[in-house]
This record gives C-alpha cells, sequence and structure tokens, in this order.
C-alpha cells in the first residue's frame, strides 16, 4: 500500500512559525479494479485502441481505492472478451499476474479482461489493423 509521511509548516504575520509533527497519509481499502499502462500508481486506465497486427502491449492489474488512490499491484486472471475475426485468447500471455501483454497476430477486435476476487475490469476495445492501414 502506498504511504507518504510529510510534515506542514504553518506562519502568519505576528504569530511565530510553526511545524507539524508528522503526518502519515495512506491509500485507503481497494474498491475497485482497474486496468492501467503502468504498474506501481502512474499509469492510466487503458481505453480503446488501435494496434498494427504483430504489435503488442502490456496491461496491469491495480487497485485503487473510493478516492482512486493507488493501493496495490494485483495478481489478476486475464482474458480477451468481444474477440471478432482472428483475435484468438493466444494473443493474451500470461494468463494469470500482476501484468499481461496483449499481442495482435490477427486482424480484428477484442477487449482485455482482468479478475481479481470480486474486483473485475475490461480495458477498452483494441482493434487490430493490418500495417499500413
Amino acid at each position: 500500500m502506498l504511504q507518504t509521511n510529510c510534515t506542514s509548516a504553518f506562519s502568519s504575520s505576528g504569530f511565530t512559525p510553526a511545524t507539524s509533527s508528522t503526518i502519515e497519509v495512506s491509500a485507503g481499502v481497494a474498491t475497485q479494479l482497474v486496468i492501467e499502462t503502468a504498474a506501481d500508481g502512474p499509469g492510466s486506465a487503458i481505453g480503446a485502441m488501435r494496434v498494427t497486427a504483430g504489435a503488442s502491449f502490456a496491461a496491469f492489474a491495480t487497485t485503487r481505492d473510493a478516492h482512486d488512490n493507488f493501493v496495490a499491484n494485483a495478481s489478476a486472471t486475464w482474458t480477451l472478451t468481444g474477440k471478432t475475426d482472428g483475435v484468438a485468447d493466444t494473443g493474451l500471455s500470461p494468463d494469470t499476474g500482476t501484468s499481461s501483454t496483449s499481442t495482435g497476430h490477427l486482424i480484428g477486435t477484442g477487449a482485455v479482461h482482468a479478475e481479481v476476487g470480486s474486483f473485475a475490469d475490461d480495458a477498452g476495445t483494441v482493434t487490430v489493423a493490418a500495417a499500413g492501414r
């Protein structure tokens, strides 16, 4: 869980400046799973995208609290949903872990899906297009 320690300094005309004791700030409990572009919290949700056949991208399973603060990387079960044309489950590897790589082997569409316990998330629809299109 992400945790930060900080202090605050206060000053005002006519008063002696003061500094607080250490304040501990940490994320709350996980309330959602988000498929993101990076691990450890700096990523953003993966939305709809277009990739060229043969290209790949990484997806990371992260949990966030009710205020969208990063809580932890999560080991998920990964699948592809809404597959059309040549998109197949073999385009996602591994099928369990904190991240998975999606490779668009053949043209078509699909969405990366992750599940962790009672939490689930779907990335946006990925369209795999032929090179040069």
